[in-house]
């Protein structure tokens, strides 16, 4: 997220698996894609459910299946400890 901010920078090498994240051929997005963010407070996108919240990434890397974004929706929900059956 620091490379909207003009005056932030960084040194050294970061890879991820094959990926070099700081080299100048490597897109923000891609390394969104492979990492995620994780958030000190909740961020949902207040207009959507909790399952578009949850499905967002998925939808949004080609995932269309209904019930395969059902079953990894609850799979994650279950592993967060916030699905109860």
């Amino acid at each position: 997220m620091h490379e909207t901010l003009p005056d932030a920078r960084v040194s050294g090498r970061v890879h991820v698996g094959d990926l070099d994240v700081y080299d100048s051929a490597t897109a923000a997005v891609d390394v969104r894609r492979r990492i995620g963010m994780v958030f000190q407070k909740p961020n949902p996108f207040p207009t959507m459910s909790i399952y578009d919240n949850v499905a967002a990434g998925l939808k949004l890397n080609g995932y269309r299946n209904r019930h395969e974004l059902d079953e990894i929706v609850e799979q994650s929900l279950q592993l967060a400890a916030l699905w109860t059956k």
